[in-house]
């Protein structure tokens, strides 16, 4: 019946004249064009698509493509830059649960709305990284509808906003030290006059009466309270931005030999390491005021490792092109304070520059206070890097107005020690964490320890951020509380690719060690071992314990 049909409709069909052979050619030629022009509209199209994935796989900002529902179809790898999510593994998952709970509302009305009217407005959030830390994010969205007018999906573009914040942090800080420093130096300048005077009349009342006596002995002891009054005074005039009187070429290859003999003096319990290049670096200002401020944070070091452990004391030359808030682009002398103490509290960062801020009993949190007033002074400024129970480093920044450059790193430490290349050490046992680092510091290197892997992970990102990165990493492979070993390799090559890694364990016959390379490490260590075994697998690694 088919057959009849199509011989109908091809009998009922108009005639056509036979096709000439010119017209033949013309078909042909124009078929062809259009064929041609397909076929470049289609690599067009190729190379676009190509060019496409490029950018979006390499530019800053985070890209997400979401349903209405909130779940994600596609991310780009900037997060797994930003926040170390791999793209594949946040396909389908809810686009909300990593945000900060006291921001989640927030954008989730700001989702709904978008949704609702088809416009997306710019906001603020913090987005959990997969190592825990928050990190500011900010970000637009951008509503996508199909032919029927319903919404397709949702693209969201957010940025890293990290530093931003930092400078506005700092901003907020230097408008809040110049406030406290107004009041704090009239007031203090009144109050020393006041001191000054009563300590007179002490002491001239001192010398009318006899040693032995009852009135000697209270006046001796308001002579100690007026001199306690009498620093605390000077403190507080160390917060004030008009105390640089001596302006002058301050030599830090001078001052600072000076202010780690005061802080870490030879014979104490605590330990200094002072590394400076070789020449001289001047920055122009008051020795005494920048003085005092190295003292400080030096004292800060000494009292958060409770009198033991190791500081270093870096110097250097450096060049800022993009110093935030406090610091314009140009050469700076840089003072780095390394200390293997307790750390601060994440609470605590935003606190820690506040006058009479201190989780130290019978402290007044002066310190760092009046080392960033006396820094802010020199056209500087001082930042804290910290990682609870790791250490913290205080980075002191002071322009400088000339300076010798040399190639030769000269170490001058209370222990003879030189530059000593810096090792990372994770182990669940506490004893077990002690006898290692207390091996290292014997052969030569400096050792920081962790008891799991996050911790690790955190010390070790913090210390590729303040350019300080371990030379080598030595993880146990299994701990039962926490992340273990075998997860580092990967998590720590996000951050320097070139980290060597040892991976030590009591099971010699774990696979992890048999085959160490197939599990991303650069040696293994069976427990318990011998420092002669761990010396030649870190010689064989890093070459040794002292930097060239």
């Amino acid at each position: 019946m088919a057959s009849n049909m199509a011989q109908d409709d091809l009998e009922a069909s108009p005639s056509f004249p036979e096709p000439t052979d010119d017209r033949l050619q013309t078909q042909n030629l124009a078929l062809k064009l259009e064929l041609e022009e397909l076929r470049s509209y289609r690599e067009q199209q190729d190379k676009g698509i190509a060019l496409y994935h490029v950018i979006t796989e390499n530019i800053a900002d985070l890209i997400a493509v979401i349903d209405g529902s909130g779940k994600r179809i596609w991310n780009n790898r900037a997060y797994l830059d930003t926040l170390g999510y791999n793209p594949e593994e946040l396909v389908q998952t809810n686009s909300f649960s990593e945000i900060h709970p006291d921001d989640r509302l927030l954008v989730e009305n700001v989702f709904k709305e978008s949704l609702e009217t088809g416009l997306g407005r710019k906001i603020e959030y913090r987005m959990r990284h997969k190592n825990g830390h928050w990190v500011p994010l900010e970000s637009k969205a951008t509503v996508v509808r199909n032919d029927a007018g319903s919404v397709d999906c949702i693209v969201l573009v957010a940025r890293d906003i990290s530093d931003r914040k930092r400078m506005e942090e700092e901003l907020q800080q230097a408008q809040k030290m110049e406030s406290v420093a107004s009041i704090s130096g009239k007031v203090a300048d009144d109050f020393n006059d006041l001191v000054t005077a009563m300590l007179g009349k002490i002491n001239m009342a001192r010398q009318l009466v006899k040693t032995t006596t009852p009135e000697a002995k209270f006046l001796a002891e308001a002579a100690e309270v007026g001199d306690k009054a009498h620093r605390l005074i000077l403190e507080l005039l160390s917060l004030s931005t008009h105390n640089v009187k001596a302006t002058a070429a301050v030599d830090l290859h001078q001052l600072l030999p000076q202010c780690v003999e005061r802080g870490v003096p030879p014979g104490s319990m605590g330990r200094s390491e002072l590394v400076m290049p070789e020449g001289r670096i001047l920055v122009q200002g008051s020795a005494q005021v920048i003085g005092s401020a190295i003292d400080q944070l030096l004292r800060n070091a000494v009292e958060s490792m409770d009198k033991r452990g190791l500081i270093r004391v870096d110097l250097s030359l450096e060049r800022v092109d993009r110093g935030g808030a406090l610091l314009k682009a140009g050469l700076y002398a840089v003072i780095r304070i390394r200390d293997q103490g307790q750390g601060i509290r994440e609470e605590h960062m935003k606190h820690i520059f506040e006058p009479y801020f201190s989780t130290k009993p019978g402290h007044q949190g002066l310190g760092l206070s009046s080392a960033l007033a006396a820094a802010s002074e020199h056209g500087g400024t001082v930042r804290v890097y910290s990682n609870f129970a790791t250490g913290t480093e205080a980075v002191v920044y002071l322009p400088a107005t000339l300076a010798d450059e040399g190639t030769r790193q000269v170490a001058r430490s209370t222990n003879r020690v030189l530059n000593r290349k810096r090792i990372l050490v994770m182990d669940d046992e506490r004893f077990v964490r002690e006898f290692v680092v207390a091996l290292l510091d014997q052969l030569g290197y400096e050792a920081v320890a962790t008891k799991d892997g996050d911790e690790l992970v955190e010390e070790f990102r913090a210390s590729v951020r303040i350019k300080k990165p371990y030379n080598a990493v030595i993880t146990d492979l299994l701990v039962p509380d926490g992340m273990g070993g075998e997860s580092i390799p990967e998590k720590l090559r996000k951050f320097d690719p070139g980290v060597k890694i040892i991976v030590t364990s009591g099971f010699s016959n774990h696979p992890a060690l048999l085959r160490y390379r197939d599990y991303g490490f650069d040696g293994a260590l069976s427990k318990p071992f011998r420092a002669e075994t761990l010396k030649e697998s870190l010689e064989a690694l890093v070459g040794g314990a002292a930097s060239s």
